[in-house]
């Protein structure tokens, strides 16, 4: 049975905003009292997926050289794709701006300013268990339904608002990293109501 993109598999607006405001206001507040950095690291571990659609061994693998967040049209470089595939992922400018503010925190933390992106509270990388359970936790605290969300979820979100924004599915194919446009036309049916237009042409 083939798979099809349902409202449980990706996070509305609405929910986007809502995750986004509690884990801001942890973060703002960790910062404020000088506390654990885990807060400060999930927030942008979370605004990254959503910024960027990455999959979590992406994440996971991505390193500070791979970010090329100066240049004109700001990318990140992705060196180990599903099936070992290489693409380059560009940026919007609040995605942009959100990398700076980490790299800048990872200054003031002294840590190496090389190497691993997302390193853990003991500067050590995440596991991929690490980071599903701490994301299950923030779904569980927005009041979301965490059971059936997953990590995943937020990369469905990012190109569900993609495909939405830009309605380019091409534009989809090559930030998913995609092997076919086939793979990206799950998210299709999100453009649906564009097709009413199709009733008015040459009228």
């Amino acid at each position: 049975m083939e798979w099809q993109l349902t409202p449980e598999n990706y996070l509305s607006k609405e929910e986007v905003q809502k995750l986004t405001v509690l884990m801001r206001n942890a973060k703002d507040l960790a910062m404020y009292r000088g506390g654990s950095k885990a807060d400060v690291k999930d927030y942008y571990i979370v605004q990254t997926f959503l910024f960027t659609g990455l999959r979590l061994a992406e994440l996971i693998d991505l390193n500070i050289e791979d970010l090329y967040i100066k240049r004109q049209r700001p990318c990140i470089l992705v060196r180990k794709g599903k099936g070992g595939k290489q693409r380059t992922v560009f940026l919007s400018q609040d995605g942009k701006t959100l990398l700076q503010e980490l790299l800048d925190l990872k200054l003031q933390w002294n840590e190496p300013e090389y190497g691993t992106l997302f390193l853990s509270t003991r500067n050590t990388p995440y596991t991929s268990r690490a980071i599903q359970l701490r994301i299950k936790d923030w779904y569980h605290k927005a009041g979301l339904d965490y059971k059936k969300l997953t990590v995943h979820s937020l990369r469905h979100t990012y190109l569900t608002e993609l495909l939405r924004s830009t309605k380019n599915l091409n534009l989809v194919k090559n930030q998913a990293g995609h092997s076919s446009l086939l793979t990206s036309s799950v998210y299709l049916h999100l453009v649906s109501d564009d097709l009413e237009s199709l009733e008015k042409l040459y009228s």
